[in-house]
């Protein structure tokens, strides 16, 4: 796998539109098996879409090529280690996953900053290969949002995609593949759709790749988790 210019997270090579990130994972839920496999459920994930994007005229098909590291992270010694690479990390590409049973979010779930490139992974929701949660996490540090921000029960505006949220009911028509028995949505079926690959390139993403054949989206937030949730940035 070759590396982008660092800084920028998309490059135009091949026909192909590629994105290469590295997966970090750390703390009491994670290993390198683990890292690995959240890292392919990621790319298989996005790719599985076949997104195209024009450029200058061309098409171009959107590929993601991620790869998953384990933080060290046993004991003092191991969590002020990973707390230094966090804080000292200039390139974008570089994310950053604190994996525990247990978040600091309301429900203890996994979550993630919006455009930036650290936050909590749950490990119930990412430990079983074909997982999503984790593609939607990383799809936030690409600037994505969720569907409805402000009802988290709300129902789905047609098929399902991959920013839709736990709880979101699913219209009657896509319960049989997307839905649990209580018509909400099973987060283990929700897929990447061209919305979401027309959001991550935004106006100004396609402008930079038509000037410079790449991109950067986001930016390094690079804050440390601690066991408790609590986040911390360098000052």
């Amino acid at each position: 796998m070759g590396l982008l210019p660092e800084k920028y997270v998309f490059i135009l090579r091949h026909q192909h539109a590629t994105h290469i990130a590295r997966l970090h994972a750390g703390a009491s839920g994670a290993s390198s098996a683990l890292a690995v496999s959240a890292a392919q459920d990621i790319q298989d994930l996005y790719n599985s879409a076949g997104g195209k994007i024009t450029v200058n005229g061309a098409s171009y098909t959107v590929k993601f090529e991620v790869r998953g590291h384990a933080l060290e992270s046993k004991g003092i010694t191991g969590e002020f280690r990973t707390a230094g690479k966090i804080f000292t990390n200039s390139d974008p590409r570089n994310n950053f996953f604190r994996v525990e049973n247990q978040t600091s979010s309301s429900g203890g779930e996994s979550f993630s900053r919006r455009s930036g490139n650290d936050g909590m992974l749950n490990y119930s929701e990412i430990s079983k290969r074909g997982s999503t949660t984790e593609a939607h996490e990383i799809g936030h540090g690409l600037g994505l949002r969720h569907n409805n921000e402000s009802d988290y029960s709300s129902l789905i505006k047609g098929k399902p995609d991959l920013m839709d949220n736990r709880n979101d009911r699913v219209q009657e028509k896509y319960r049989s593949k997307y839905a649990l028995p209580d018509g909400s949505l099973n987060l283990d079926k929700r897929e990447v759709s061209q919305k979401n690959i027309d959001d991550i390139f935004t106006p100004d993403v396609i402008n930079s790749l038509e000037k410079n054949g790449k991109a950067a989206i986001g930016t390094t937030t690079n804050t440390y988790y601690a066991p408790n949730g609590q986040g911390f940035n360098k000052k």
